[in-house]
């Protein structure tokens, strides 16, 4: 389903057989959704977050297919989120893969939200201790191209830290093969990197105060290719005794008027 490079070398004798076994498993997994999938729309399809503010913030009031989504956050700050669009784009027949090299995806967390638990698959590459937090594994990287090139996956969900402008173009072009949506969850430091994404969220968890809501979340456009970048925010609560998101504050522009003439 692939041809490696150098930025995916392939697996070595050397690595550990649970490594390989689990990456072994993933590609038979999507071989099996890629036949027993419907065909799906083209990549000029539009694919709704179910969450309308958010969906309003796009030029095509929703995700296109076959793209990359990036959610600029403070670590855990935005997968919330991120799931709970991903639950509305499952579709019918399709699933979720959320790989997950740093083991802190909780099933029954997810399963609250609202995700069928059948529909999801969970990938943990393994990477060295060493490596944690730095860079992202080979594994990681592979398992996140097969998983976007499929026609059987409505979403990947993935956390990346440093992206070289290569691989993040080899990522793009595999979500479109596979036109699905890839939401990739990356630290604010990361904005200053080139990106080959659709769209990039800038996400900042907001306090609570006394209110019942598990999270509030301002959200902003900050790079859409094909809008201003930074043009519209929104401010989203979830509410978690009817599982839904909604705005409590009108969606306004992110800079003043006088400014924006300037």
């Amino acid at each position: 389903m692939m041809v490696m490079t150098d930025d995916f070398p392939p697996r070595s004798a050397e690595q550990p057989a649970s490594r390989v076994l689990t990456l072994q498993r993933l590609a038979g997994q999507l071989q099996k959704l890629e036949r027993n999938s419907h065909p799906v729309g083209d990549s000029c399809s539009v694919i709704s977050s179910g969450i309308d503010v958010l969906d309003q913030l796009l030029p095509d009031v929703g995700f296109r297919a076959g793209s990359l989504i990036e959610w600029m956050a403070e670590k855990g700050s935005a997968d919330q989120l991120a799931l709970l669009a991903a639950r509305s784009a499952l579709g019918e027949d399709r699933v979720l893969i959320v790989i997950d090299d740093e083991e802190t995806l909780y099933p029954p967390a997810t399963a609250a939200l609202g995700i069928d638990l059948r529909r999801l698959i969970l990938v943990r590459p393994k990477r060295s201790p060493s490596a944690r937090g730095k860079t992202t594994c080979v594994e990681t990287l592979w398992a996140l191209e097969q998983a976007l090139a499929s026609r059987g996956v409505a979403v990947t969900f993935c956390r990346l830290e440093k992206l070289s402008a290569k691989v993040f173009r080899r990522l793009q072009l595999a979500a479109e093969r596979g036109r699905g949506l890839g939401f990739l969850i990356r630290p604010h430091t990361a904005r200053g990197e080139p990106s080959w994404s659709d769209v990039r969220f800038g996400i900042e968890t907001m306090n609570e105060g006394d209110s019942s809501f598990a999270r509030r979340w301002r959200v902003e456009v900050l790079r859409c290719r094909r809008g201003a970048a930074g043009e519209r925010f929104a401010l989203l609560e979830y509410d978690d005794a009817t599982n839904t998101v909604r705005p409590i504050a009108p969606t306004l522009p992110a800079v003043s008027p006088r400014r924006a003439r300037a």
